[in-house]
């Protein structure tokens, strides 16, 4: 993954191969959710025959690997996010020096009655583009944390998931086994 860009836009290369590999996976589910329907309809009057049991355990097996890909995706997300936030912050804090200096030197500027009209349009230009850099800056810092809370908010939807899923899991293994 690139290094994200911090500026007039944020960019985080690799947003879109999130939502795919998200979107991806969700598909998958649906797929061996209706799997699992198909079993138990195939197996209706023997649900609990070996061969039905071992199906539905190769069914759980792959579900299971698929919530925990989500999981691991949703997590590198909020790690990445959190990275950029932390960048972001830091460029917040950058610009407000540098926008402070620029107005303190437009202030002297203004008040010395040597500075030139072309130089203090030039400081007050200058200050203008830092004001609009810094706004940028501030708006991906907001919107790099609400990504956190959304992905965050994700991943403990798909941690619960896997909880779920690994606790079925086990009660069917057993009965496998026997």
């Amino acid at each position: 993954m690139a290094k994200p860009k911090i500026g007039a836009s944020m960019v985080l290369e690799g947003e879109k191969e999130y939502r795919a590999a998200i979107n991806g996976i969700k598909n998958e589910q649906s797929q061996l959710r209706s799997e699992m329907k198909l079993c138990q309809n195939a197996f209706q009057n023997n649900q609990n025959s070996l061969d039905a049991l071992r199906k539905k355990y190769e069914i759980q097996t792959k579900q299971l690997e698929t919530i925990s890909r989500k999981q691991e995706t949703y997590a590198k997300a909020v790690k990445d996010y959190t990275e950029l936030q932390g960048r972001a912050a830091e460029k917040v804090g950058q610009l407000q020096t540098e926008l402070a200096e620029a107005e303190a030197k437009m202030k002297d500027m203004t008040k010395n009655s040597d500075t030139a009209k072309d130089a203090l349009e030039k400081q007050a230009k200058a200050v203008d583009d830092l004001k609009k850099q810094l706004g940028d800056a501030e708006l991906c810092y907001d919107s790099a944390g609400q990504k956190i809370i959304s992905y965050q908010t994700s991943l403990n939807y798909a941690e619960i998931e896997l909880a779920g899923m690994q606790k079925e899991t086990r009660f069917t293994v057993p009965v496998i086994l026997i």
